[in-house]
């Protein structure tokens, strides 16, 4: 009987993975950057601002979660349990390790920002055959 970890993938896996990415050309790292940088560059356009909009329920669920004493009776975040979404963990551990949490939220919109752009760039490339 197999043991169950916390990620089913083997090592085999994670090496055809790293592979992969040791094999990009030049053409497609260049891309890749030039869509980073594009990342980067929309912030500057667009703004970014902290504290905003729907950081108002997500910035005391994070508390919550790096310090479960905090806001005992509130119903609001008693109701974090009832959210399917692994959000409010993944940036109080980033929170944790970088103690600041509005780099860690700003660090997120941009990797957000990048991972679309990359996936738009594949989708096209698939649609209209590069």
């Amino acid at each position: 009987m197999k043991k169950k970890g916390i990620v089913p993938m083997s090592s085999d896996i994670y090496k055809s993975i790293l592979a992969k990415i040791r094999h990009l050309d030049r053409a497609t790292l260049l891309i890749l950057l030039l869509l980073f940088l594009f990342a980067i560059v929309q912030v500057l356009f667009r703004g970014y601002e902290f504290g905003i909009s729907d950081h108002s329920i997500e910035i005391p669920f994070i508390k919550k979660n790096i310090e479960g004493s905090l806001y005992p009776d509130d119903p609001m975040v008693d109701t974090k349990d009832e959210f399917v979404t692994f959000y409010t963990w993944i940036p109080a551990i980033l929170t944790m390790i970088t103690d600041n949490m509005e780099i860690v939220f700003f660090s997120l919109q941009v990797l957000a920002f990048f991972l679309m752009a990359v996936m738009v760039y594949y989708i096209c490339l698939r649609l209209f055959n590069d």
